[in-house]
């Protein structure tokens, strides 16, 4: 007789599955980050009178960008601010709306026309200025005089995302975007804040995609990110996820080793390099990194949890069980380490404990299969109520019906019922499955072979 393990850790195709990984988040603020403004191109039908009758040729949205653009289209090299108005404590009346609109476009046209720069409108909150022939340090002060002089008129603050062109592989017509995901990066330090485009807004970045489910585009803005910081330790370790998600472990695997190449101290690459190895079922090698982001960090449950797992697959049910325990302080409500601990109770003879572990583990994971299964086999061997451990059994092959160990587990209620045909039944199929279970079959046979020739 084998005995299955079902709930082998398979690696998570998807997003809500992969927080086995320890990923640090941003949480970013939503942002606008496209390179060209969505919604209507005709933005001037709601600009202010005041606005137009001071800026009768302004620019807006599509047309601003491809005319700046196109101005820009001999530089060797430009600067793109994007300056957004900070959100007020109340919102104001509508007339006062407008009139911010055109202090703020005074003030930044005053600030960019001795530049030579082209500004327009993006949205009613957003407004985009290029700068021909300029670096990131001009930009920076390009913006500190913006924001200078829009505090000398008004109560209200602009956040500015600056970028510049040329940088890595982006092409001109991404600049704007690049200061827009900047603007993003600005809004973590809260009002009248600056940021110019570098690493930490492409982490930042790609880190929303990786919220959204976009790995391709998370993975190329992490790539970009140690293009500009080669040794960025977090950036390392989010790429390293990516990978894993994609099921490339050993390019993960590398991401997580330059990680701990910057810093061997880091906890979640120490954790995320152990749970490579266990995918790989390489425990005594994951168990070593698990234990060391333990030593760590002995206050996350998913180190806890895949320390446990590492020792139970390792055949240490002592420690496997220690371990689960603490990631139940940790997690109480948590069905797999539940099921878990009760496997280790069991293994340990401790029945009845286990029993009621499972129970939780159910009542917590009600679709949880293997924990219905066990828990229909020990109250059959307990000679507890034979026909709720048959349902228990029975619910653990409908939720798993390929699982030859669940069917195995149902028949041998089955027996202790003496329900020989509906055993044969369950033990036939079981061995169809995969589950070593001929002699059983044989014997439960030779069993109905008697009951008949009796009759």
């Amino acid at each position: 007789m084998k005995e299955e393990s079902p709930d082998k850790q398979v690696f998570p195709t998807r997003r809500s599955s992969a927080q086995e990984f320890l990923y640090r988040r941003s949480d970013a603020p939503a942002g606008k980050e496209s390179a060209l403004c969505s919604g209507s191109a005709d933005l001037a039908a709601d600009q202010p009178a005041e606005l137009l009758l001071a800026f009768p040729d302004l620019l807006s949205q599509r047309s601003f960008v491809e005319q700046a653009l196109a101005s820009l289209a001999n530089q060797s090299r430009f600067a793109v601010m994007a300056v957004q108005v900070d959100p007020p404590a109340e919102t104001p009346a509508l007339e006062e709306e407008r009139k911010m609109q055109s202090r703020i476009a005074q003030a930044l046209d005053a600030v960019c026309k001795p530049l030579k720069g082209l500004w327009g409108q993006l949205e009613s909150d957003l407004f985009g200025c290029f700068l021909p022939d300029m670096d990131e340090k001009g930009c920076q002060q390009a913006a500190a005089a913006l924001q200078e002089e829009i505090s000398k008129n008004q109560s209200e603050t602009v956040s500015i995302g600056m970028a510049v062109f040329p940088c890595i592989d982006f092409t001109r017509e991404q600049i704007l975007g690049n200061a827009r995901k900047a603007l993003v990066h600005a809004a973590f330090f809260g009002p009248a804040s600056r940021v110019c485009f570098d690493a930490v807004t492409l982490n930042i970045s790609a880190d929303q995609h990786y919220q959204e489910r976009d790995i391709d585009a998370a993975v190329k803005d992490f790539q970009r990110a140690l293009e500009l910081d080669a040794a960025n330790v977090n950036v390392h370790n989010s790429l390293g996820i990516c990978y894993a998600v994609m099921q490339d472990y050993q390019r993960a695997a590398a991401e997580f080793d330059a990680a701990l190449a910057a810093d061997p101290q880091h906890v979640m690459a120490t954790y995320n390099r152990g749970l490579i190895h266990a995918l790989s079922e390489e425990f005594e090698a994951a168990l070593e990194f698990f234990t060391k982001a333990w030593q760590r960090d002995p206050q996350t449950f998913e180190i806890a949890f895949q320390t446990a797992r590492a020792y139970f697959e390792l055949g240490d049910i002592t420690k496997s069980r220690e371990f689960f325990e603490q990631a139940l302080q940790l997690n109480p409500n948590h069905g797999p380490s539940l099921r878990f601990l009760g496997k280790c109770l069991e293994r340990e003879g401790a029945h009845d404990a286990a029993i009621e572990t499972y129970i939780k583990a159910v009542k917590c994971s009600p679709n949880d299969a293997e924990a219905l299964s066990r828990l229909g086999h020990l109250y059959a061997q307990k000679n507890k109520d034979l026909e709720i451990a048959t349902i228990f059994c029975r619910q653990s092959v409908d939720i798993m019906p390929d699982s030859g160990a669940y069917r195995y587990r149902l028949a041998q209620v089955y027996l202790k019922g003496g329900q020989l045909p509906l055993a044969f039944e369950a033990l036939a199929e079981a061995l169809r499955l995969g589950y070593e279970c001929q002699e059983d079959l044989e014997k439960v046979r030779s069993m109905l072979d008697e009951q008949k020739a009796l009759s």
